[in-house]
Parts: C-alpha cells; structure tokens; sequence
C-alpha cells in the first residue's frame, strides 16, 4: 500500500497544508497559472491515491508539467525580485 493511502497517517495532512500555501502564494502572483497546476496536480493525486493499482504514467507525466511550471516561476525575474526584497 502506498505510504499516503495509509489510515492515521500524518503525510497527507502536512501535503495539505504545503499545498494551501503554495497554492496561496502562487494565486496572488500568477493568478494565470494557478489553474493549470491545480489540474496537474489533481491529475497526479487521482492517479497516485485513487487508482488501484497506481497510474504511474499519469502521476509522472503531471508531476514533470508541474515541476516544469514551477521552474518557470522559480525563473521568472519578477519572483526572484520579490525573494530578494523578502530577504533583505
């Protein structure tokens, strides 16, 4: 069984929380983009936890999109600005 899936387990609730913040912070930057990772990150959840046996495939081919969008904003001159403003 999947660690996530597990009963009582913590992992899900912490993924929760990061994900609501993330999704928070993302929304107020790029509005735009917040649709497209909340689908892809749908998309790896419901093949990750809810089919059985997992769909691999759909889980890796939505976490690249994601990671890929991620990279894009982690690159994006405006975000590397405001980290710099946050960190001074």
């Amino acid at each position: 069984m999947h660690p996530l899936k597990r009963t009582g387990s913590r992992r899900p609730l912490l993924l929760v929380v990061l994900v609501a913040l993330t999704d928070a912070l993302i929304a107020a930057l790029y509005p735009e983009r917040c649709t497209a990772l909340d689908l892809e990150a749908g998309r790896a959840e419901v093949a990750l936890l809810y089919q059985d046996p997992e769909d691999i495939d759909t889980a890796r081919s939505a976490l690249q999109a994601l990671s890929e969008d991620l990279s894009e904003i982690a690159l994006d001159p405006a975000t590397r600005m405001r980290d710099e403003e946050e960190g001074e």
